[in-house]
């Protein structure tokens, strides 16, 4: 999912490389349905920059207006801290200017584990068999006249 938000950069902090960003400051929240925020906003809670970035970074805000940041998120669920709220991965944050041009990126790639070839055929084996049972069709390789019939058995 794509979100827009409004968005601040801290001062800069050399200790650390970068700017702070406000929406991943703990206890933040977007407000989107009753609330969400970000598992893993630690990991954008700095947007990284050498001292020659940061200023370049505050040229182009000020030669702008409405600054804000696209936000590229998924893996949405409760949020099991926060009453009707919603927890999220954000997998993308470019900072834009006014006119949608990106100031500033990052992006973290999520840590999935890796299958192995037996884990890859269950998981498709099992993905194919809900389908088919939600659909309410045969097995794959099935006889036409089953097919058939599921296809035609609601049907007046």
């Amino acid at each position: 999912m794509v979100i827009q938000a409004s968005v601040r950069l801290g001062d800069y902090d050399a200790a650390r490389g970068g700017f702070p960003v406000s929406l991943f400051t703990p206890g933040t929240y977007l407000r989107v349905r009753g609330g969400l925020r970000f598992s893993n906003g630690s990991d954008y809670a700095i947007l990284p920059a050498t001292p020659e970035e940061g200023r370049a970074i505050r040229e182009r805000e000020a030669s702008s207006s409405l600054n804000s940041a696209i936000l590229r998120a998924g893996d949405f669920r409760r949020d099991p801290g926060h009453a009707n709220g919603l927890l999220a991965m954000l997998y993308q944050f470019d900072y834009v200017d006014g006119d949608g041009g990106i100031i500033a990126s990052m992006a973290h790639a999520p840590q999935t584990p890796a299958l192995d070839d037996e884990a890859v055929e269950a998981l498709v084996q099992n993905t194919q068999a809900d389908i088919l049972a939600a659909a309410s069709l045969p097995p794959i390789g099935s006889g036409w006249s089953a097919v058939r019939h599921a296809l035609t058995a609601g049907s007046v």
